[in-house]
């Protein structure tokens, strides 16, 4: 769900909003299945399969163990930002968007990831981040405009830890609001979620800007909902002192039973305008 999709996403997912979960009419990169993750059409690519062509905006070439841990000033999260991300489908440029970060004093948080069209500059998502006393990076609000939605997370889900090593998973739990952004006093959904995160090892890619050694970030999101249920899973691949360059998301949604979704989103940085 798009809270972790950047996440960032993170997380931040990507990461298809929390309104999705209750609202399956009108969504974006989404496809409806007729059976829980029995697809009816070719399932998405996987990003490893982009480096078969040499023209791919995205290679993933050697795996290598992890050499040493992600710091929290590596990952950049809290640094500001303004960079041109390609959106894949199958390989192939589907379109581009920009990433503004920038301070924030919303909701607990000191900085606001913003996504927005390209070159329309429309506002599509926010993501509210903030450092808790332990020095983890949290993330307290997401809003997506899209859908009229703000997410809240009680308490803060953590993003990351001050220093993430090798192998070891971090997780955290949260309570789940969901509100009617124009009417923040109207929920529209609650329940329960968990994120993870884990340095899974190093991998050296190829993109628009160049040939990376990256770190390899996994994040598994889960939400339990009173109407849905959901389950995301991350790739992001963190160049120390950058950010994040490039990312595939995976997303699957149940809502009463009724309905099956799942969505495939890869993304990888173009330009960066301002470090």
């Amino acid at each position: 769900m798009n809270p972790l999709r950047f996440g960032p996403q993170v997380a931040t997912g990507t990461l298809l909003t929390l309104l999705v979960l209750t609202c399956p009419a009108g969504c974006t990169h989404q496809r409806e299945e007729p059976s829980l993750f029995v697809a009816a059409a070719p399932p998405a690519a996987n990003p490893a399969t982009l480096s078969n062509s040499s023209a791919a905006p995205l290679e993933l070439l050697d795996e290598l163990p992890a050499q040493s841990p992600l710091t929290v000033e590596e990952f950049s999260l809290l640094q500001p930002m303004h960079a041109r991300y390609l959106v894949l489908d199958n390989g192939r440029v589907e379109e581009e968007l920009v990433r503004n970060r920038r301070k924030a004093n919303q909701f607990g948080a000191t900085v606001a990831d913003m996504e927005l069209t390209f070159p329309e500059g429309k506002e599509r998502r926010i993501q509210y981040w903030g450092v808790d006393s332990q020095g983890n990076v949290i993330m307290p609000a997401v809003i997506e405009r899209d859908d009229n939605a703000l997410s809240l997370f009680d308490p803060p889900l953590v993003v990351t830890v001050p220093t993430l090593q090798p192998g070891v998973t971090q997780t955290s739990t949260a309570n789940i609001r969901v509100m009617n952004l124009r009417h923040p006093d109207r929920e529209r959904e609650s329940g329960t979620a968990t994120r993870s995160v884990t340095y899974i090892g190093d991998q050296r890619i190829r993109t628009p800007m160049g040939e990376f050694v990256a770190k390899r970030i996994e994040v598994r999101f889960e939400a339990d909902l009173r109407l849905a249920t959901a389950t995301e899973r991350t790739i992001l691949y963190v160049v120390p002192d950058i950010g994040i360059v490039a990312e595939h998301t995976e997303e699957r949604v149940r809502a009463l039973g009724l309905f099956n979704r799942s969505s495939d989103r890869q993304l990888v940085m173009s330009e960066l305008i301002e470090p």
